[in-house]
């Protein structure tokens, strides 16, 4: 909301452009939106209907109140609704660019305002397109988070439940620290931006995050750090950013690692309420002290996003992943599906869940034993945030989630449930 309030000249001047270009459809668009805008609601009421409105019309009328009066994610709703059956009312598209914007949603404003300036004939109005976008672009050319969290779990270390390990040369043991183990922790952290704006719907963003978990049993802790750089552009529908990342993990049991890897990202419109997107990511991974872990990592991802209403959005895909270590047992090829939904109640609940299912096939044989691993995995997970609930700042939320990994190879058959209970704060 920040970028919106600092911007009320200039969006005075948009909204005058706007407001007097001659649109397609047969309304009166100035004269209405000056009586709602002066509060003459019944008066713009009567204009409209003098004017033999369409159901299109009576719709877009609504959201134009909605908007008028403050109640930004109503308005917002209802023009999508109306975009939906009408996807030419450019009406409609630009006072959904202009509401999204006040509320905050910088990209998703983004998006609709480069839309409407792919299609806009009239150059001055296109020109205030292009200074929406420039704000949008640079009015945040910086920004921060923080969170703490605390971290119960019942098996932090992933450990196996088995007490012995059958091979090919007998029964042996499990040694108990390869066994489950419960704990609680905390975790810190930290993550930032900058943008640099390049041009219309263009920016090269650098990010960082820095977060640390940390437990009485030292050997359970982890610290991790990562930088990427990438460039972002948007074209219409379809937004891709693509750049090299550095991450480097301090581990407590000494299995230190960085990974040196490429990103590309893809997301495209598909109508209204529809968002595919594409993910791919290669990378090298090095372990210090453990060089037979050393080697190529590659992702695949594909998933598609359904914004059903305002309040609920569905999402749907899949992932393909390899690891290519030098250790033969440990090279694997992944799969794993998944569905997500969020959902908002009352306006400050916001609820989560997400269930994903998958396997992993291991290439070379397992040491003492006569085939290789194969793996089988589930994860189950639900997240709670209601809005109205701050304290200094910071928003609590709830996750909690329940893993079960099957495996042929005794060491990795495990199971685990966790909560995480954490403040997060944006600057």
């Amino acid at each position: 909301m920040a970028i919106a309030r600092q911007l009320s000249l200039p969006v005075s001047i948009l909204l005058f452009l706007l407001i007097n270009t001659v649109f397609a459809q047969a309304v009166n668009a100035t004269q209405i939106a000056r009586l709602i805008n002066q509060g003459e609601i019944e008066k713009a009421r009567q204009s409209l209907e003098a004017q033999n409105p369409t159901t299109a019309d009576r719709l877009f009328f609504e959201g134009q109140i909605l908007k008028a009066q403050g109640q930004l994610r109503q308005a917002i709703a209802i023009f999508r609704q109306l975009l939906q059956q009408a996807p030419d009312y450019r009406n409609a598209r630009r006072e959904l660019a202009h509401s999204l914007f006040l509320a905050g949603h910088y990209d998703l404003a983004e998006q609709q305002f480069f839309n409407l300036l792919q299609n806009e004939p009239n150059q001055a109005v296109a020109q205030g397109y292009r200074r929406f976008l420039g704000f949008i672009g640079a009015g945040k050319p910086t920004g921060w988070a923080s969170d703490f969290a605390l971290l119960p779990s019942s098996n932090v270390n992933r450990g196996t439940t088995n007490t012995v390990f059958n091979t090919r040369l007998g029964r042996y043991e499990i040694d108990p620290q390869s066994q489950a183990e419960s704990g609680t922790g905390v975790r810190l952290g930290l993550s930032g931006y900058i943008n640099f704006p390049t041009g219309v719907g263009q920016r090269l963003v650098l990010r960082a995050h820095l977060r640390g978990a940390f437990y009485q049993e030292q050997r359970f802790n982890s610290t991790i750090g990562q930088i990427g750089l990438a460039y972002r552009q948007r074209q219409h529908a379809l937004v891709w950013s693509l750049g090299p990342y550095y991450r480097h993990q301090a581990r407590g049991d000494e299995a230190d690692n960085h990974a040196a890897g490429l990103n590309l990202t893809i997301a495209r419109d598909v109508g209204v309420k529809n968002t595919l997107r594409l993910q791919l990511a290669h990378e090298r991974r090095q372990f210090p002290h453990q060089n037979y872990q050393n080697g190529g990592f590659q992702l695949f991802g594909l998933s598609l996003r359904h914004q059903s209403t305002d309040r609920l959005s569905l999402g749907f895909g899949g992932r393909l992943s390899r690891s290519d270590p030098q250790a033969a047992h440990l090279q694997y090829d992944g799969q794993a599906v998944f569905a997500q939904v969020s959902q908002t109640v009352g306006g400050r609940w916001h609820m989560g869940g997400h269930m994903g299912v998958g396997r992993r096939q291991y290439r070379g044989v397992f040491p003492l034993t006569t085939a290789p691993r194969q793996d089988r995995f589930s994860r189950f997970s639900a997240s709670l945030r209601d809005s109205a609930l701050k304290w200094q700042g910071f928003t609590p939320q709830l996750s909690c989630s329940h893993t079960i990994n099957h495996s042929n190879v005794a060491f990795y058959d495990y199971t685990t449930s966790e909560c995480t209970l954490q403040i997060a704060k944006l600057f």
